[in-house]
């Protein structure tokens, strides 16, 4: 499990293989595929595939697989399980977390 607090910005990072043609390479979360067009402004796909959440909520709770898909198959990570958790007053006042989801 990847343990992050509320308001953290999170990075899930994505290392797909390498196919020709290239493949298109996009994220699920509890096996629904993430629309990053709906909520542009706080969840991104950055140039080298990993996941951004800016602000994260208690609804980023779940598991997320990194998914790469071309005409030869397609090739699922494992999935990172993201907790969130309230942050204490007297905490720091920001965190990052980073995970990397490698394919097997």
């Amino acid at each position: 499990d990847e343990i992050a607090y509320v308001d953290d910005t999170i990075e899930l990072r994505c290392d797909p293989p390498q196919g020709e043609p290239e493949p298109n390479v996009y994220w699920l979360k509890d096996n629904v595929r993430i629309n990053v067009n709906l909520d542009s402004s706080r969840i991104k796909i950055s140039n080298d595939f990993s996941l951004l959440i800016l602000s994260a909520k208690k609804e980023d709770a779940g598991a997320y697989v990194c998914v790469a898909k071309n005409k030869a198959g397609v090739a699922l990570s494992n999935p990172a399980k993201l907790v969130l958790a309230n942050l204490s007053p007297v905490a720091v006042l920001s965190k990052t977390g980073v995970s990397s989801i490698k394919f097997c």
